[in-house]
């Protein structure tokens, strides 16, 4: 695992949809707060990410974590 995604996934929590792909190395992780602290936890080092609709810190976070566990 070279600390980045494998392919594009998206999130959704009640009002709040995520979208994250991955980045090349060196990248870092581009992302909104609630949504940086997850991907750090999660050990991801290189991700863009976005968050649209209801920008809800727990909604984010929740939405985040939804589409990292459907990540195949």
């Amino acid at each position: 695992n070279n600390g980045t995604l494998q392919h594009p996934v998206k999130g959704v929590h009640t009002g709040s949809r995520v979208f994250m792909q991955p980045a090349s190395e060196g990248t870092g992780i581009i992302a909104g707060g609630a949504m940086r602290a997850v991907l750090e936890v999660a050990g991801v080092h290189n991700v863009l990410a976005k968050a649209y609709g209801s920008t809800n810190p727990i909604n984010v976070v929740r939405a985040t974590i939804d589409g990292l566990e459907n990540m195949n």
